[in-house]
């Protein structure tokens, strides 16, 4: 797409092959709807009827303005909030098939933006920074289409396009290029804590879900691509009962990493636990990955933030440390790398202390992390994979695309988005799907008595002791 090319601004249909996204598109699209295979941004279902994203041109290309279209709607709901959040500008282009692509773009930003975002994919955030009023910024990026099996399907879906979201102040898209590329993909296999996750807009960092796979493109140079196949709730057994580790195996090739995380739902089955089926599964998944000449690479668990109270004193409480140190025990058996994630986050929580943590989670959560959560998480694999120098030759090719560190994201509160009282009678047409996701992390919300209970119930049934 070339502003100068374009005599009207192009909206994504079965007729036209790109084009932006907003919430006309989402109704008359329902494949847009499931966020795995689109760009992960959704309203929320009250405000699907909502003409929210207004897409204008000018000499600039395409823009909208995001904060006048936010205020509007606080107005018509009765309430003024702080102009904090966003509404995405959202473009999606088709791919003639799955792969590895280079995309280009270039944009111009008509105000100030102290900190814009640019995510591909699920919500891959593939850059953000500050723009000043008038500058054009021109990046590129490597980006992998790659079937995928949803959340709540069972089979898997072919992802045949591309998508890119602007996050912004009012910034203004005037060129994208998609070139398909052959570099070296990094696969992921885990957990929630690694997962990509959708997000509501108008959009605000810490009022959604962000597994750490989502941030790790922040941290690459573009020479590799990441593909995020992590889903919620899965361990080492069901990962791969549920056909997402045979996607991984029907695309490896010599060459290419397979990033492996489980642990916290491991540990909530007696058959799973560090010294039985968890090290088990993890040497099956090393043994097949080395079949295909693909790289292992194995990541502890990342640690939760979760404590116990006795008698007013905080002590860090790390239901965790089993799963870690088995995993680390294997990576040296096996001479894999092992990118000690449990240990650099449990380090950060146990410094910045149980309270000031909490603004990297999603709210109410001690296991899941929002925005802000998963590009810190993403910095610790990247700090990780910086220090594995050369003690692994072979790893060489990913070491070397990881770049310095982002520029530090600091975090703002934000409450989640909710139902204004004038669209009180709008139901929820996927009530019963949206129960269900919310039950998934569950157990994850209720704290660290909560978990500590259901693991001693675990190992209670396997004749441990916590």
């Amino acid at each position: 797409m070339e502003k100068s090319t374009q005599d009207s601004i192009p909206f994504y249909s079965p007729s036209q092959p790109f084009g932006f996204v907003d919430e006309a598109a989402h109704n008359a699209q329902p494949s847009l709807n499931i966020f795995e295979l689109n760009s992960g941004f959704n309203v929320p279902y009250w405000y699907a009827s909502e003409p929210i994203t207004q897409i204008q041109q000018d000499e600039n290309g395409c823009f909208l303005d995001s904060d006048a279209l936010v205020q509007t709607l606080w107005e018509k709901d009765g309430a003024v909030q702080p102009p904090q959040r966003f509404v995405p500008l959202c473009f999606k282009a088709a791919v003639p098939h799955a792969g590895n692509y280079r995309v280009k773009l270039t944009l111009t930003a008509r105000a100030e933006e102290e900190q814009l975002l640019i995510f591909h994919g699920c919500r891959c955030l593939a850059w953000k920074g500050s723009v000043r009023q008038g500058a054009v910024l021109s990046i590129c990026f490597s980006v992998n289409a790659s079937p995928i099996i949803p959340n709540g399907k069972t089979a898997a879906f072919e992802k045949n396009t591309l998508d890119i979201a602007v996050v912004g102040h009012c910034p203004a898209l005037d060129f994208v290029s998609i070139t398909p590329i052959e570099v070296p993909t990094i696969y992921l296999a885990g957990d929630s804590t690694m997962a990509d996750y959708g997000a509501e807009y108008p959009y605000h960092p810490a009022a959604c879900y962000g597994g750490w796979g989502q941030a790790l493109d922040l941290y690459l140079d573009g020479s590799v691509t990441v593909c995020n196949h992590a889903h919620n709730g899965r361990s080492t057994e069901t990962f791969r009962n549920e056909g997402h580790f045979d996607l991984i195996q029907k695309q490896l090739r010599p060459g290419d990493f397979v990033v492996i995380q489980f642990g916290h739902n491991d540990q909530k089955h007696p058959h799973l636990q560090a010294y039985n089926g968890y090290p088990e599964n993890l040497r099956r998944f090393i043994a097949e990955i080395r079949a295909k000449k693909a790289l292992p690479i194995l990541a502890t668990p990342i640690a939760r933030n979760v404590w116990t109270e006795q008698n007013g004193k905080l002590t860090y409480n790390d239901l965790l440390h089993d799963h870690a140190q088995a995993c680390i025990a294997l990576g040296k058996e096996l001479n894999v790398p092992v990118l000690d994630l449990h240990q650099a986050a449990m380090d950060e929580i146990i410094r910045l202390g149980r309270d000031a943590s909490k603004i990297y989670y999603h709210q109410g959560d001690w296991t899941h992390t929002n925005d802000y959560g998963a590009v810190r998480a993403a910095g610790y694999a990247a700090d990780e994979l910086r220090s594995l120098g050369e003690a692994f030759p072979d790893y060489l090719p990913l070491i070397q695309t990881v770049s310095a560190s982002s520029e530090p994201w600091k975090p703002e509160a934000a409450l989640l988005l909710e139902k204004p009282a004038r669209l009180a009678g709008v139901k929820d047409p996927n009530g019963t799907e949206e129960e269900t996701a919310a039950q998934d992390h569950q157990a994850e919300k209720d704290g660290g008595d909560a978990l500590a209970r259901l693991l001693a119930a675990v190992q209670s049934a396997c004749g441990q002791s916590v």
